[in-house]
């Protein structure tokens, strides 16, 4: 399992990671993906780890007293672990299987954009991992959550599940390492419904609940705050890198990409994994608003959800709707309708699964290549996929 991330200047990073390799049954095979947007002088989600556990990472010659560490280096290895000696590196045992793409936090440009540095993350080819957890960057983690993650994703006996829905709130974790069974029937929230704001924009309402569930459960909506598949999903339908300073309307277009790439999207049957909510998530401050690329983002958007059966713009290239199923077949499903301005209200329990088309792409095979995530700051960095990765004595 590749836990991702997207962490701006948060507080509560540090204490997430010791909780997920604390908690998890096999942490062996957990490994965490963060995409870091840091000030000069916050600290390092890795150095922060490694210096909770006892055992603090020293850094080499070439980068000790170096300034701008916040940020990626020229020549680094992309997954930003060769800057440590290689005795400190290897004390620290979890390190190896913590990558950290590192951003000033005057590059971010909103979660999207962050999100879409995720890809960085993933072991290409071959060696990529099987499963990916997008989380929001101050989680909590039950006890064994790892191995009740596996269960319940083979529960839906479905290759492109996505157990997605908002988390339980992390505040209510017991002391036993479990979340309490809400309501004594043990509720889950369930998307059900979202809204219309603006041409193109839609955003999700608040949570319904389902309870008392055996396997989860068939829905129609994605949350971005707890994405739990097969990191084919990672790699072929990521976070769109040109939707920048996006906030409303990041889960229905990518719900909608996946859906129509033939993903399906479950409630989890029981807590997992809970977040900090409101004054408690630890965040310090936002990104750098821009209107002219929320604009663009806008019009993107625009161009995503709302230009009805037209053909696809050279600009969506790599980040368009699937061809699996039909975007109008998800307007019925969601009874959201971006091309007409219009929402009705559709049924909550989804009663069917949709059907790939006939014509669709074949199961278990690799879309096309999403074009490359642009690197701004450092033309020189090595390569996003390189997974080899050299530490200094």
């Amino acid at each position: 399992i590749l836990v991702l991330i997207a962490a701006f200047r948060e507080t509560r990073t540090v204490h997430s990671l010791v909780s997920l390799f604390e908690q998890a049954e096999h942490p062996e095979r957990v490994y965490v993906g963060v995409v870091q947007q840091n000030n000069e002088g916050d600290e390092d989600v890795l150095e922060g780890f490694c210096k909770a556990l006892g055992t603090p990472l020293v850094p080499t010659r070439s980068y000790k007293g170096r300034s701008g560490l916040n940020k990626r280096q020229p020549g680094e290895d992309p997954w930003g672990q060769g800057r440590y000696t290689a005795k400190s590196f290897e004390d620290c045992k979890p390190a190896s299987r913590v990558r950290v793409y590192r951003m000033d936090s005057n590059e971010a440009a909103g979660p999207v954009y962050a999100r879409a540095q995720q890809r960085r993350l993933l072991q290409g080819g071959n060696n990529m991992e099987d499963f990916c957890l997008q989380l929001d960057a101050h989680a909590v983690f039950a006890r064994g959550w790892d191995s009740k993650l596996l269960k319940q994703f083979a529960d839906t006996n479905n290759e492109y599940a996505v157990l997605t829905t908002y988390p339980t709130n992390a505040a209510t974790l017991l002391p036993n390492g479990e979340y309490p069974n809400t309501n004594n029937h043990w509720e889950m929230p369930h998307l059900c419904t979202a809204k219309l704001e603006g041409r193109g924009i839609v955003r999700n309402d608040q949570a319904s609940a389902a309870a008392n569930l055996e396997q989860p459960l068939l829905g129609k909506l994605w949350a971005a705050g707890l994405s739990f598949s097969r990191c084919h999903a990672e790699r072929d339908v990521p976070a769109d890198p040109h939707l920048k300073q996006i906030f409303d309307g990041e889960e229905f277009s990518r719900g909608a990409r996946l859906w129509t790439n033939g993903y399906d999207f479950y409630t989890l049957s029981r807590p997992v994994v809970g977040v900090y909510y409101g004054n408690e998530k630890g965040g310090r401050g936002s990104w750098h608003g821009d209107g002219k690329e929320m604009a663009q983002s806008d019009e993107r958007l625009s161009q995503l959800l709302c230009r009805g059966t037209g053909p696809t713009p050279e600009a969506l290239h790599g980040f368009d709707l699937g061809h699996r199923r039909r975007f109008e077949d998800y307007v019925a499903l969601t009874g959201v309708d971006p091309p007409n301005g219009v929402t009705k209200k559709t049924s909550c329990l989804v009663r069917a699964w949709t059907p790939w088309l006939p014509e669709a792409p074949a199961p278990y095979l690799p879309l096309p290549a999403p074009p490359g995530v642009e690197d701004q700051a450092n033309e020189d960095v090595v390569g996003m996929f390189q997974s080899s990765h050299r530490v200094e004595g």
